[in-house]
């Protein structure tokens, strides 16, 4: 087949594109999580959303790496960097959604009360908590997304291998055959 001549003086074009979207994905998984606030304080109704936009980062950037069509050199050149990126966004999962507490401990209200009269903490509503357990939820699966796929990048061998080893087979002649 021949190739368009205006396909081949489009390809670094291409790869530069593909590249630079790249960076930008790994710009947002290697950054803070940013929590919405609403009156200087954490809009924990909006946490599910948060979280969602991180894990539509980190399947498009997956999707791009795992697209055959894109260049192994590009993916290869953004490895370390991804790896760093998938950690950070883990981290910040686990600090700012997963371990957030649900409701003001009882204890911290009555010492805030006692100490700060003038301070307010608000009890948080069933709904709002809803919300928070969602967002938990989905966080706690992308961590463990997450999780996967830095072993699988960080050592790909012992992962094919354990993969194989997991397989349900229904014989050890099989088992021989596919080895």
């Amino acid at each position: 087949m021949a190739k368009s001549s205006y396909i081949t003086k489009k390809r670094t074009e291409i790869n530069f594109a593909v590249e630079f979207a790249i960076e930008e994905h790994l710009a947002v998984l290697n950054s803070d999580i940013i929590l919405p606030e609403k009156k200087n304080k954490v809009n924990e109704i909006r946490l599910l959303p948060t979280v969602k936009s991180r894990e539509i980062v980190y399947n498009n950037l997956i999707s791009l790496l795992d697209n055959p069509d894109i260049s192994e050199s590009i993916k290869n050149k953004s490895e370390k960097k991804t790896i760093a990126g998938l950690k950070k966004t883990m981290e910040e999962l686990i600090e700012k959604i997963i371990k957030r507490p649900m409701r003001v401990d009882q204890m911290v209200k009555d010492f805030v009360d006692d100490k700060f009269p003038d301070f307010e903490v608000e009890e948080t509503s069933d709904d709002i908590i809803s919300s928070i357990s969602n967002a938990v939820k989905v966080a706690i699966d992308l961590v463990i997304s997450i999780k996967d796929k830095i072993a699988v990048l960080e050592d790909p061998e012992t992962h094919k291998k354990e993969k194989i080893d997991n397989e349900i087979i229904p014989s050890i002649a099989e088992r021989y055959a596919i080895n």
